[in-house]
């Protein structure tokens, strides 16, 4: 992997890298691509936009980059407000840099040519440019490559060209839109850690759009997650995984098994709820919800424990007996899939080599009750939870 350099960089002045307010965005027809879209970036983090095809990541993006007019609210760029209140600053005067899915790099061009490009546009002097290239180019370890042309170059070089390219400027705002997604697994990971280390050493403020709950989670400060144009959560990563608000977030972001339940009885800001099958857990989050509402638990794979025995409850623990239909081994996890009387689907438990138990094996499986997360969405009528 190649040495990354860290960039001169001046503290920001402002406690405010990114922020939008009440940011929507609505197409000929009534298509809303965005609902309402409200955050705030402080300098110096990395924000991802994740979120399925369709849900307004992309639209977001291209707003903030000015590539798209707001409908609605307005985007602040550090202390100066870019768009909206009467306000528009076209692209070139946002003071932004992208890296595009596409890498969109000049293919006649050479690596200097490419990374050079804008600041030519800006009107740099020809000394400045000379000195500012090898500068970044060194920086996403690409030296030496500036006659190179971009036609001949990997699709990870070429990647690292477009980082340089964007970077040369030095903007104050940094965007992403899915960069990794045309590289091969093994790439797309070492990027990722060239990536978020370039961002972090040098306290670059970035958004990072994406589909992948990998890149989002290992990359970023802080994650919104999106769904049919809305916000459902922002939150750090480790809380996002640990603390997902309703079922959307918490199927959508790493495995999860969603259990219908009843909330029997609240105590402060905690509550005892009732599984389909009758099953009690200890005391969990209330989200906001009282005595008799239905709602859903979710419950991560890693979180529960199998065993072969005898059932022994205790006492903040959640504990389920049924039986082990299969099991799936992937090298340093073993996925069960466990059936519980009562219950409409498959509890899914995620354990450590080697196996405990064989299909057809009667399983107890335990899980302490403050692993349950009580989602703050009303539960559906018809729906079933899923794994």
């Amino acid at each position: 992997m190649a040495t990354l350099t860290t960039i001169p960089h001046t503290p920001a002045r402002t406690t405010v890298g990114l922020e939008l307010r009440a940011l929507g965005k609505t197409y000929d027809g009534g298509v809303r691509a965005v609902r309402d879209l409200s955050l705030t970036l402080p300098p110096g983090q990395l924000l991802a936009l994740l979120g399925p095809s369709g849900c307004g990541k992309t639209t977001t993006l291209r707003m903030i980059a000015g590539l798209e007019r707001p409908t609605g609210g307005e985007i602040h760029v550090g202390d100066e407000i870019v768009a909206g209140g009467g306000h528009w600053a076209e692209p070139e005067h946002r003071g932004l840099g992208m890296v595009f899915q596409s890498y969109a790099l000049w293919p006649h061009m050479t690596v200097f040519e490419n990374v050079a490009y804008g600041l030519r546009r800006r009107r740099m002097g020809k000394p400045a440019i000379a000195e500012r290239v090898p500068e970044v180019l060194d920086i996403v370890g690409m030296a030496g490559y500036e006659n190179r042309p971009v036609a001949n170059l990997s699709g990870g070089q070429q990647q690292r060209v477009a980082v340089a390219r964007a970077l040369a400027a030095r903007p104050r705002l940094l965007l992403f839109d899915e960069p990794l997604s045309n590289l091969d697994a093994v790439l797309r990971e070492s990027m990722r850690l060239e990536i978020r280390t370039l961002q972090q050493e040098n306290g670059i403020t970035a958004v990072y759009v994406t589909h992948s709950q990998e890149e989002a989670l290992s990359m970023a400060d802080v994650v919104a997650v999106m769904n049919d144009g809305r916000l459902q959560q922002i939150a750090p990563p480790e809380e996002l995984y640990a603390r997902p608000r309703n079922r959307f977030v918490a199927g959508f972001v790493g495995l999860t098994n969603l259990l219908d339940v009843s909330v029997r009885q609240v105590d402060g800001d905690t509550a005892t709820v009732r599984l389909a099958n009758g099953a009690l857990t200890g005391a969990v989050s209330t989200r906001g919800h009282g005595a008799g509402d239905t709602t859903t638990v979710a419950l991560r794979p890693e979180h529960l424990t199998i065993r072969t025995g005898e059932p022994r409850p205790r006492e903040g623990e959640l504990e389920l007996t049924g039986e082990l239909v299969s099991s799936m081994f992937s090298g340093n996890i073993i996925d069960y899939f466990v059936r519980v009387p009562g219950l409409p689907d498959l509890i899914r438990v995620q354990d450590f080599p080697p196996r405990t138990a064989a299909p057809g094996d009667r399983v107890v499986l335990t899980a302490r009750a403050a692993r349950c997360v009580l989602l703050e969405d009303e539960r559906r009528d018809g729906a079933s939870p899923c794994v």
